[in-house]
């Protein structure tokens, strides 16, 4: 007979939404660093006050996009790592979703004039958070009509090092997470191609 050695894993180190986060975009993505030694995660997803469970799953990857939540809503969502022979403690970041957006003009924030459903009107490409960031950061872009969208990574001397995105998406507000744990410090460029739009931004890299 065989015993199997104990690989203990660590906690899992969440990145998006960052702990107690106030104006979560809907779609939300949520996202932690790799754990070694884990060969998956489960993910959990509360209300604040942990009496309704919205979603619980077991996963590989190290991010879900779940675009069901609601607006102006406050959640906690905690992970931990697991493989066959030892599970992490549990990790929990609370946040708080954006506000529904109805443009009634009573002097807040208006992003937008077209109710709470307003898609965006033009191919935007925002700044990546947090920057510089180390090993992981979230791109927003927007995406007027659905179409054939690329996003994609580059270093200064115009190599690729990696694409995030490459496919149909739906027209509305998307977020991708870069994770740069296998590159050095530096600057680096993103570049985000639909149909004969390109936009660029650059990004910082500290380690």
């Amino acid at each position: 007979s065989f015993t199997t050695e104990f690989v203990p894993v660590v906690r899992a180190s969440l990145v998006t939404p960052g702990q107690n986060a106030v104006g979560v975009a809907i779609p939300t993505t949520f996202s932690w660093h790799p754990v070694e030694h884990a060969e998956k995660y489960e993910f959990m997803l509360f209300t604040d006050d942990m009496l309704t469970t919205v979603v619980q799953t077991h996963m590989v990857d190290t991010s879900i996009v779940i675009d069901t939540l609601k607006a102006n809503t406050d959640y906690l969502y905690r992970v931990r790592a697991k493989n066959q022979t030892s599970k992490s403690n549990w990790t929990n970041h609370e946040f708080t979703t954006a506000a529904a957006d109805r443009g009634d003009g009573d002097g807040g924030v208006v992003t937008s004039t077209e109710g709470e459903d307003a898609l965006p009107r033009a191919y935007e490409l925002s700044q990546n958070y947090p920057n510089p960031f180390n090993p992981s950061t979230v791109i927003r872009y927007a995406v007027p009509q659905a179409g054939e969208v690329q996003l994609e990574v580059y270093d200064m001397m115009g190599r690729k090092v990696s694409t995030l995105v490459r496919g149909t998406k739906s027209a509305g507000y998307h977020e991708a997470v870069f994770d740069a744990s296998h590159l050095g410090s530096g600057a680096y460029m993103y570049r985000l191609v639909a149909g004969d739009v390109v936009l660029a931004r650059t990004l910082y890299l500290i380690k």
